[in-house]
């Protein structure tokens, strides 16, 4: 049996929103939220938000370690 693919590997960043879907660096659909909801499109640019500065600080960090 093999391992589950990880979550940043299976979605990668950077993430984007368009319309009323999440969408990953390859344009596979991560998640789907009610486009007319104000607060959800708030908390879905949150999670974006977060996933993007995520993958920068750990690009910056393989590279800082391959000096």
């Amino acid at each position: 049996m093999s391992a589950p693919t990880p979550f940043h590997e299976a979605y990668p960043a950077p993430w984007r929103i368009e319309g009323n879907e999440i969408l990953d660096r390859d344009g596979c659909n991560v998640s789907t939220f009610e486009g007319d909801d104000a607060e959800e499109l708030v908390f879905w640019q949150g999670i974006v938000d977060a996933v993007n500065s995520h993958a920068r600080i750990e690009s910056a960090l393989r590279l800082a370690r391959a000096m």
